[in-house]
């Protein structure tokens, strides 16, 4: 989904891009969004800024990038589906390309909630792989059992720039107001071969189905 927001605005006049957690939401004190002034992206939300996550290599919440750092990484990895995982695998295509750590905000620690604040939501599932071999959606918190996270499996997180922006591929379906902003639907593209658990919905006009080969 970030991947495809960033190729609809191709050809603008955009620099920089916040990808942005919707339920983590500014509150108070100096957190400034600004323009990332390195190599390395802003990261605003890391350890000791976030309200609810707290371990030294978390890297997600709200990130700021320049264009030229979102096309050097190649954007996120496009065979995730469901919740997790994501974010740990693009901090690891940054430390590839000596691109971390990143730039985090000049404040001092504050008790959790001070900069920004959770907004309270259920969990989306994650999808996990029983002995079976069939597919099941899971609360993150659910004990793994013998089941296995998809998103771990190696052809999902040892991509580390193959898959990305310059495989994007998405179908335009609606674009509305929003409360203040913009709502854009779109339909994504999914390989059923390499990740069978993903089950799109639609298939893009002009990208043959991955089951069907229609």
């Amino acid at each position: 989904l970030v991947n495809a927001g960033v190729l609809m605005l191709e050809g603008s006049d955009f620099d920089h891009f916040c990808i942005h957690d919707v339920d983590t939401l500014p509150h108070k004190g100096t957190i400034r969004y600004a323009y990332p002034r390195g190599d390395c992206p802003l990261h605003l939300t890391p350890d000791g800024i976030h309200p609810t996550v707290s371990y030294p290599d978390f890297f997600s919440g709200v990130v700021i990038f320049t264009k030229e750092q979102l096309l050097k990484v190649n954007g996120y990895g496009n065979n995730f589906w469901g919740w997790g995982k994501e974010d740990d695998n693009l901090r690891e295509r940054l430390a590839k390309l000596g691109m971390w750590p990143p730039e985090r905000p000049s404040v001092p620690k504050m008790q959790k909630g001070w900069y920004f604040r959770h907004q309270p939501h259920e969990k989306a599932p994650e999808l996990r792989m029983s002995p079976d071999g069939g597919y099941l959606k899971q609360h993150p918190e659910e004990p793994y059992g013998d089941t296995k996270i998809v998103n771990m499996f190696p052809q999902v997180y040892a991509d580390f720039g193959t898959t990305g922006l310059n495989t994007t591929v998405y179908r335009l379906v609606n674009i509305e107001p929003f409360h203040g902003a913009i709502k854009v639907t779109i339909n994504l593209y999914c390989d059923e071969t390499l990740t069978p658990w993903c089950r799109p919905c639609a298939t893009p006009m002009g990208v043959p189905s991955a089951r069907g080969r229609r």
